[in-house]
């Protein structure tokens, strides 16, 4: 995936323009948003991620008692960051989804329109792309979290 990504970001670096990206999926498609795609390579900021997630996956390691309890409020700490996180995402996703309709139902025929029109779509996009990068790693911190508290 990481390569395929890294192909569609060069082919913007050197000056191309993608007019849509996707993925299958267990017979899914998922639609990419062309913003992400910016030139910059993917390997190595998916690497990172891979790292951190193994990170948090990893199993606990002997940590005294106030450390363990440290642990345990910086994971909830964390987790409630996220829910604080996703919520916006949705809000903003729901917001921009309004924004939406209302210039689709809108008689405007001006050139303005369809920049607006593709604005609000990219904007739905880049928060779909973070809710689910926010949801996914509210998952991992969870599964930390029970880990550490079933390790008591």
């Amino acid at each position: 995936m990481e390569a395929t990504f890294d192909f569609l970001s060069s082919l913007v670096a050197r000056g191309d323009t993608l007019l849509m990206a996707y993925m299958v999926e267990d017979n899914k498609r998922i639609d990419l948003p062309l913003d992400a795609f910016d030139g910059s390579p993917f390997l190595e900021a998916m690497q990172y991620l891979q790292q951190e997630w193994q990170s948090i996956l990893a199993p606990a390691t002997d940590v005294d008692a106030v450390h363990y309890k440290d642990m345990l409020v910086l994971l909830q700490k964390r987790i409630r960051q996220y829910e604080t996180s996703i919520s916006m995402h949705e809000r903003m996703i729901n917001q921009f989804s309004h924004w939406l309709r209302q210039m689709q139902n809108s008689p405007l025929t001006s050139p303005g329109r369809e920049l607006f029109i593709r604005t609000y779509q990219r904007m739905i996009d880049l928060h779909r792309t973070h809710l689910a990068r926010d949801r996914f790693n509210s998952y991992l911190v969870r599964n930390r979290l029970n880990q550490l508290s079933s390790a008591v």
